[in-house]
């Protein structure tokens, strides 16, 4: 066990060693790299995260996709409000799936993916996302379900940012150089 220790004017004690003192369960969580303190519940997305007014994130709407994501079927009226997800914001249970973390990884050839971590062990349709671009139309990006990977009950989800589209349409920009919201 590692001591107390002081490191510019702080106390630093070993988190295992008081929440089990405390009587709380300490479990590491290798996959998501979580430490998970006490119970393991995760909060729904409307109790976690605050909806904001959309306008400001309306710019990255474009293209004819745009519509149909802007489109609320429920009420039958387009959406006037959106919640952004934070990384401290993970984990968050979104419509009964749990979203353990969110990651911007790269292949070894150089394509960049989003990596969803999530508690989804149907593995039939996988998890589409939309890459937001300033000046750029909505983009579609489904599962590359090759990529998935099981890690017991945790389902890691790769999502390219750049499609074969993309490569044809937009080979004279890096995709590093443009804004990704």
């Amino acid at each position: 066990m590692l001591p107390a220790n002081v490191e510019k004017v702080r106390t630093l004690v070993p988190m295992r060693f008081v929440s089990e003192a405390l009587g709380e369960e300490v479990v590491w969580d290798h996959v998501n790299r979580y430490v998970w303190i006490g119970h393991k519940n995760v909060p729904k997305l409307e109790d976690a995260v605050e909806a904001v007014e959309i306008k400001p994130f309306l710019k990255y709407f474009k293209g004819t996709d745009s519509e149909l994501v802007l489109f609320n079927r429920t009420t039958q009226k387009q959406h006037t409000k959106v919640c952004v997800i934070k990384e401290m914001d993970f984990p968050v249970s979104i419509d009964g799936e749990i979203y353990y973390r969110m990651d911007l990884a790269t292949t070894a050839t150089g394509y960049v993916y989003t990596r969803a971590s999530t508690n989804d062990n149907t593995g039939t349709m996988g998890t589409s996302t939309y890459l937001l671009q300033t000046g750029q139309p909505l983009k579609l990006r489904g599962e590359a379900a090759g990529m998935r990977e099981k890690h017991g009950d945790i389902t890691l989800h790769n999502n390219l940012i750049a499609s074969r589209v993309d490569k044809s349409r937009y080979q004279n920009q890096r995709l590093g150089e443009a804004s990704h919201y």
